[in-house]
């Protein structure tokens, strides 16, 4: 149980020093700027499972995400805004297929703490409901299920800002914490 929140931790304790940041001197962006942006991700991953050291069971994985976000600055540091997020998923494991496509929408909000103009620190919160569809295909037999759940994130990331030509861009890295309450429909 205690490594479950090894990470939380240090977000959490970063979370308390970029809210007591007095950061009056950098302040690039202004109350009713727009932000507005798209998290992309992909994984893929294949491998084998050895049992007492016998190959018994071949892997492989897909991962795709895609999560649009629209927000508005209501104070030079504070950002809130909607998400939306959209995973598709397949396993396969010795014949066994498993496709799973979530759909997710919830609010966050970011406090920045800039470092420059250019850079920033960010914390985020959010909250999101989540509807999920799996299926799960082992030769002839299936097996379909749809969950819902409740989810919570507490997030910090590093951004650096180009504010170059008309519309400022950002590339972002972020780490998040996400805990939920899942039920079956």
């Amino acid at each position: 149980m205690l490594n479950k929140y090894k990470l939380l931790l240090p977000i959490i304790l970063l979370h308390c020093c970029i809210l007591g940041y007095g950061q009056d001197k950098h302040l690039p962006s202004n109350k009713g700027t727009m932000l507005l942006g798209t998290e992309l991700g992909f994984t893929t991953s294949s491998g084998s499972i050895d049992i007492n050291g016998i190959q018994d069971e071949k892997t492989s994985e897909t991962l795709f995400s895609v999560s649009p976000f629209y927000g508005c600055f209501f104070t030079p540091r504070l950002v809130a805004g909607l998400e939306v997020q959209y995973d598709l998923n397949r396993v396969k494991i010795n014949g066994i297929k498993d496709i799973e496509s979530n759909f997710l929408l919830g609010f966050f909000n970011r406090r920045y703490m800039f470092l420059s103009n250019s850079q920033a620190i960010f914390l985020s919160l959010s909250y999101g409901l989540n509807g999920s569809r799996e299926n799960v295909t082992n030769g002839n037999s299936s097996y379909s299920g749809s969950k819902f759940s409740n989810q919570f994130g507490i997030g910090t990331g590093y951004s650096i800002i180009s504010n170059s030509g008309y519309f400022p861009i950002g590339l972002e890295v972020k780490g998040e914490y996400n805990l939920g309450r899942t039920r079956n429909l």
